[in-house]
């Protein structure tokens, strides 16, 4: 991977940690003064576009690693499998590893899917939730479909076709801790005491996760004098023990999405891009230039998985999803994550220079950013690729005016006067 990339990566990070660190904590007898609706807003902007980079880096990391699983490559650099290397060599769990290369391995059969994910246009969430029917000729139409949909609508439209769903995460919660010297000898020592008795080749996890399982088998949580925690420790508590699950919760997702119009009123992002073509992977692999590749790749994740850990917990701690109209915390994660589903959908998931029939499958700025065009949806459409790279970009056609209803469409043959035609609904 280029100098440049990491340079440029470097500068994204640091210009939006500028302004995520400055953002602490709020104590839960501060909460009620909290600007809500200001602090979502603000959250939401910062938390999107981390996760959008980082969701980036993890897709090149991924197609390295598929890249490196093939033949006896993860032996010829001295380890037994993928899962040993990425938790010696990166610092990533094996089943982690696995599953970012999978995804790869899947993409690889599916090209019209996989130019979309590496573009940004669909998530890696999506991908992994439409892989099992993205097969021959229902490729283009699932791939047309996942740029306007949200995962639970995808979701739900794999199951009605029969497919077997992809097995979800488990729910996850990142922690940061500072821990000085002192503590951190006797954390190293507890670590490696773990590593005796679970064996040389667990990952740090799992030996976290027995050391904390001892210490709560000895320390249970206070409680009140009926046997309940304190709610008044989390003022959210009683909110979250109202949520609706199962099926309720899944209603629940559904109707926000259609009262909300696909929380049109949040901000809309530019797709990130992942830097795969960077990647020493091509069909003859230079291994010690791979392998340098995925270890950087995993310096530049680690850094902005510490900054979303940090928006992420300040966004759930305040429980500012529900302020978004989202069904939970988990509902906020899985859709924020996707790119330029609002105007996509307000579109219809279709071309809209008239006469064509084609799918949308990019977002084009009416008024150029080189211009003064800003990112509002006023000034967004959504084009197929044939006409946003090579009609608009190379003068053939011309859109003014404001989307949707309000543009208007100027089209050039043969050097001949253009010919004018109102924008459809």
């Amino acid at each position: 991977m280029s100098e440049t990339l990491t340079l440029a990566a470097d500068a994204s990070l640091d210009a939006l940690a500028a302004s995520a660190w400055e953002l602490e904590p709020v104590p839960p007898h501060e909460r009620k003064g909290v600007l809500r609706d200001e602090a979502a807003l603000l959250l939401d902007r910062l938390l999107v576009r981390v996760a959008r980079g980082r969701g980036a880096l993890e897709v090149a990391l991924g197609e390295g690693l598929a890249a490196l699983s093939v033949g006896d490559r993860v032996l010829r650099l001295g380890f037994s499998c993928l899962g040993d290397y990425s938790r010696e060599r990166l610092g990533i769990a094996g089943s982690t590893a696995e599953k970012l290369a999978r995804l790869a391995r899947n993409l690889r059969e599916r090209p019209l899917l996989r130019e979309a994910v590496w573009r940004g246009e669909v998530s890696a969430r999506k991908a992994e939730t439409i892989v099992p029917v993205t097969r021959g000729e229902d490729e283009a139409r699932w791939v047309a479909l996942a740029r306007v949909e949200t995962v639970r609508a995808l979701a739900a439209a794999v199951k009605t076709a029969g497919a077997i769903e992809p097995e979800s995460d488990e729910p996850w919660e990142r922690v940061l801790l500072p821990c000085p010297p002192e503590p951190r000898a006797k954390l190293d020592e507890a670590m490696a005491l773990a590593g005796k008795l679970l064996g040389a080749s667990s990952p740090k996890w799992q030996r976290l996760e027995a050391i904390c399982e001892e210490y709560l088998g000895a320390h249970p949580a206070d409680t009140d004098s009926d046997g309940s925690v304190d709610p008044c420790d989390d003022p959210s508590s009683a909110m979250l023990d109202r949520l609706p699950s199962g099926d309720a919760l899944e209603a629940t997702k559904a109707w926000l999405e259609e009262e909300t119009r696909r929380w049109s009123f949040l901000d809309a992002f530019e797709p990130v891009a992942a830097p795969v073509e960077m990647l020493g992977c091509g069909p003859l692999v230079d291994l010690a230039r791979l392998d340098g590749d995925l270890r950087r790749l995993c310096a530049l994740r680690s850094r902005w998985d510490e900054l979303f850990g940090h928006l992420a917990l300040l966004l759930r701690q305040l429980g500012l999803w529900h302020d978004m109209q989202f069904g939970s915390f988990g509902h906020y994660c899985a859709e924020r994550t996707t790119v330029q589903k609002r105007v996509l959908a307000r579109d219809r998931g279709c071309c809209q220079v008239p006469g064509c029939s084609r799918a949308a499958v990019q977002v084009h700025h009416v008024t150029f950013r080189s211009h003064g065009g800003g990112d509002e949806p006023s000034n967004l459409v959504g084009l197929c690729a044939a006409h946003h790279l090579h009609a608009v970009h190379v003068g053939w056609v011309r859109v003014t005016g404001k989307a949707p209803q309000r543009l208007r469409w100027s089209f050039r043959a043969g050097g001949g006067p253009a010919v004018n035609g109102e924008a459809r609904a």
